[in-house]
């Protein structure tokens, strides 16, 4: 690793806005959709989905 940054440290969070708007923008989607980053596995990104895009008693097919 060439250098460690905190998720605090000014060029982080710089670099992760820059990102965040890079993806926004790849997608034609400024002013439509914001970018959350999430840190995890995939596996935690498909939990993290269902629990946001699912009914509480839903069911899915996995």
């Amino acid at each position: 690793m060439l250098h460690d940054w905190g998720s605090r440290d000014k060029n982080f969070i710089e670099l992760n806005r820059s990102i965040r708007k890079s993806l926004i923008k790849l997608i034609d989607g400024e002013n439509l959709f914001e970018c959350v980053p999430m840190q995890g596995s995939g596996t935690f990104a498909v939990e993290a989905m269902i629990g946001s895009l699912t009914k509480t008693n839903s069911k899915i097919l996995i």
